[in-house]
């Protein structure tokens, strides 16, 4: 039987596609561009890393976008719809769909993220993983180090290092460190994000199925989601971006059971997305849930069970860590006001009441000029990392949510997000994407795919049209992201000295912290210094021999690279061998 040719598309059944989609999608992807090329810089690598990876990654990023729109608005059609309805059956209910995710999550996440806690962001968490690995709550550095191993700006705000005891711990919430802890315990900890990112798109599958009634709806939303760079990219990094998209989609499968037993266990998924590493994402999401349940009395059984599931784990993990970090004893402030450094000095209103408030006030601010152009900023790469047009999709697709669907709610968790975060006075520093709308992320291929099922129906020029755009952006878009994050990564790994010890030998790495690029993300060390390999800032010649008198009196000097220094033990192999020499 011969293959049906499509007939060439009728300039009526363009027109909406022409106007709903291609229109404002080249508006948004001309704005990254133009708001790319107005950014005044002397050199990229002297702009905040914000602005750095906006004009590095969404000036192609951009143009991608308004040519691969172009491509399927105008060359869709030349799709056969009955391969369009084999991929969306393949994706919307093959088993094979998750394992492959995986494998491919995984290799990007050793190959394309090198393995590696890129920012701050990244690094804590894998640090506090590493002391809870060792079935402890605190790492140890020696006393008279702290001030070397933590720089200066990093201690009390990333982590907190006691130069009184040593003692050093995370200053986020462990929720993230306590998931990666038996994947550091395996020596896989880079295994985690890629499984959280599988996990999360059989969720937007199953909320596809169990929300949208119409047989293709699944197969476009995982269509939708694959072809985001950015769900792939946060799955093989080391954020907590992808456990907050996972925990709130759990949540919300979980609550929509019906049952007192699911919602107990929505509230565990939810104390857990609470304490990742700060709880605002997720309490941003939760709200609109929480009020739902409240606003009626028949809902309120469900509410106090979820309220149950909340309280053990936001307590003792929660505040416990508000404790434990109080315990760790630092010395007072330079001048008159001195701050609690104990447990004791610590009361219950500091603790449940005071510091609450401290970081509200340290977080959220009125909006002003400069955070609006972050925002606006962060909104382009909203567009610019997910499939070209998917985020004017999920808005043409608000008028065909069904009245007292669950999809309400998840639109108004976006919202209350994406509003709440005006009130946020800095940009997002590191990230791919837009970070601060990661965890609810899954509105935008849920929306999509409800779109596509509507308007396939008034005009067929839809189905084939996104299909090709989804094709050409799971193989280009994330081709292009991977190459970016690749690049990115080995262009920063790439300013450390090499490693020269070999067998496990002593080496001391002096970072030439002012001579590279956000060279203080590279000040890694292990929680307990047990790797070979000890970085440290370089403080100049004088200071540096005289910690290695103190410290490591062994070491002798191995190499120089460019501003920074490398010194080994006397006795390492590199140096036997050199001697052997004749």
């Amino acid at each position: 039987m011969s293959q049906e040719i499509p007939s060439p598309p009728s300039s009526n059944g363009r027109r909406p596609l022409l106007l709903q989609l291609l229109l404002p999608g080249l508006i948004l992807a001309q704005a990254a561009i133009v708001m790319a090329l107005s950014i005044q810089y002397d050199s990229i690598y002297n702009l905040d890393i914000f602005y750095h990876q906006f004009i590095r990654h969404e000036l192609p990023g951009g143009f991608l976008a308004a040519l691969l729109l172009l491509i399927g608005i105008f060359f869709g059609h030349r799709l056969a719809p009955n391969r369009v309805d084999h991929l969306l059956r393949f994706l919307g209910s093959h088993p094979a769909v998750a394992p492959i995710t995986l494998v491919s999550l995984c290799l990007g996440s050793y190959f394309v993220y090198h393995n590696h806690p890129l920012a701050m962001d990244e690094i804590v968490p894998l640090f506090q993983a590493k002391i809870f690995a060792e079935g402890r709550l605190t790492g140890l550095f020696p006393p008279e180090m702290v001030d070397w191993l933590v720089i200066k700006g990093f201690n009390n705000y990333f982590l907190k290092a006691s130069p009184i005891t040593g003692e050093v711990v995370s200053i986020y919430w462990p929720g993230l460190a306590l998931l990666l802890t038996p994947f550091v315990k395996l020596g896989l900890p880079w295994l985690l994000n890629p499984l959280l990112g599988t996990g999360t798109l059989l969720l937007i599958r199953h909320l596809a199925n169990k929300l949208i009634p119409h047989p293709a709806a699944a197969g476009w939303a995982v269509l939708f989601t694959l072809a985001s760079p950015v769900f792939g990219v946060y799955a093989i990094s080391y954020y907590s971006m992808a456990a907050h998209l996972f925990l709130n989609l759990l949540y919300m499968a979980l609550l929509l059971q019906g049952t007192r037993k699911h919602a107990f266990l929505a509230g565990l998924a939810g104390s857990l997305a609470l304490v990742l590493h700060q709880p605002v994402p997720h309490l941003l999401f939760c709200l609109p849930w929480i009020v739902w349940l409240a606003w009626r009395r028949e809902r309120w059984a469900l509410l106090l069970a979820l309220i149950g599931g909340y309280l053990p784990l936001s307590l003792v993990v929660g505040y416990g860590w508000y404790w434990l970090r109080g315990t760790i004893p630092m010395p007072p402030p330079p001048g008159p006001l001195r701050l609690p450094s104990t447990t004791e000095e610590l009361s219950l209103a500091d603790l449940l009441i005071r510091q609450p408030l401290a970081i509200v006030a340290h977080t959220f601010s009125l909006p002003n000029a400069i955070s609006l152009r972050f925002r606006f900023m962060e909104l382009l790469k909203l567009f610019t990392w997910a499939l070209p047009g998917l985020p004017i999709l999920a808005l043409l697709a608000i008028r065909f949510i069904p009245k007292g669907s669950p999809l309400r709610l998840l639109t108004a968790s976006a919202l209350v997000t994406f509003a709440l975060f005006f009130f946020i006075p800095f940009s997002q520093g590191h990230g791919w994407g837009n970070r601060y709308f990661h965890s609810v992320w899954a509105i935008l291929p849920l929306l999509g795919a409800l779109f596509l099922v509507e308007a396939e129906k008034r005009n067929p020029l839809w189905k084939p049209c996104l299909a090709l755009l989804g094709l050409l952006s799971l193989l280009l878009g994330n081709g292009l992201r991977a190459y970016e994050v690749d690049q990115f990564l080995s262009e920063h790994l790439a300013q450390r000295p090499p490693v020269l010890s070999r067998d496990g030998e002593r080496q001391i790495t002096f970072l030439g912290l002012q001579g590279g690029y956000y060279m203080q993300d590279l000040l890694i060390n292990d929680p307990f210094l047990r790797d070979p390999v000890i970085y440290l800032p370089n403080r100049g010649a004088t200071a540096n021999q005289a910690l290695l008198a103190r410290q490591f009196p062994n070491m002798v000097f191995a190499g120089r690279y460019g501003l920074s220094t490398v010194y080994l033990d006397r006795n390492a192999a590199l140096f036997r061998e050199t001697s052997a020499k004749p």
